[in-house]
């Protein structure tokens, strides 16, 4: 369950229109710098669907980003947590 990408197939599983992983350097074992520089290969497969079976948007942001998201609707990422 931890990596990232069986995140997003639950998501869309799940009928989510977007989905974004919260990257936590400490539960990750490396830090935003990794997710950041990414990978030199940039490509995905063809599918013949045209991806229809995944969620529209999938995303991946810092804790930071996170706090500061969930604090625009007055909320923080411990109490969103504690919904999900």
């Amino acid at each position: 369950y931890g990596r990232w990408t069986y995140k997003y197939e639950e998501a869309a599983r799940q009928g989510a229109k977007a989905a974004f992983v919260i990257h936590e350097t400490g539960p990750a074992g490396y830090g935003w710098g990794v997710v950041a520089g990414g990978s030199p290969v940039r490509f995905d497969l063809k599918r013949e669907n045209k991806n229809m079976d995944r969620s529209a948007i999938e995303g991946w942001v810092t804790e930071e980003s996170a706090n500061a998201l969930f604090a625009s609707v007055g909320k923080n990422l411990e109490q969103m947590r504690e919904l999900a």
